[in-house]
């Protein structure tokens, strides 16, 4: 029962701050203030014989009130990435580099099904995550 109360006396509140005057934006009806078993009660009908009509205090009402917002830019007023792309090497360098690490990966998968003690295993699985990455960076396909 106080759940509601405080609900209802919420809702009301937030529709008495937004249409100043105690009149409900939903109904045109007034806002009325009841006492229920101690519990203030605000309603859009008399909720009891000594229903009071509720007008709040436009003062005392909170509001909030956004800040302005600024239009996104244009495209063309976007500056160009600072970013240095790498100048791509020559071709034949580049296929060359590839092709070795490629061939680097195949050998090392070699091993790995070959078998190996745990030791070799560890070095086998840290050469093979760096070739990995290598051949990322190298943006081989």
């Amino acid at each position: 029962m106080r759940a509601k109360a405080c609900i209802v006396w919420i809702s009301a509140i937030c529709a008495a701050s937004v249409y100043p005057g105690g009149v409900s934006a939903a109904t045109g009806r007034a806002i009325f203030r009841c006492d229920l078993n101690g519990v203030p009660t605000f309603s859009d009908r008399p909720c009891a014989s000594a229903a009071e009509r509720y007008e709040p205090d436009p003062i005392a009402t909170n509001t909030y009130e956004p800040p302005p917002t600024a239009p996104a830019p244009s495209p063309a007023a976007l500056k160009p990435s600072s970013r240095k792309t790498a100048a791509p090497a020559a071709p034949d360098k580049h296929k060359e580099t590839c092709e070795r690490l490629a061939q680097g990966l195949k050998d090392t998968r070699a091993k790995q099904r070959a078998g190996y003690k745990a030791k070799e295993g560890e070095r086998i699985k840290e050469r093979q995550a760096r070739l990995k990455s290598q051949l990322r960076l190298a943006r081989c396909s």
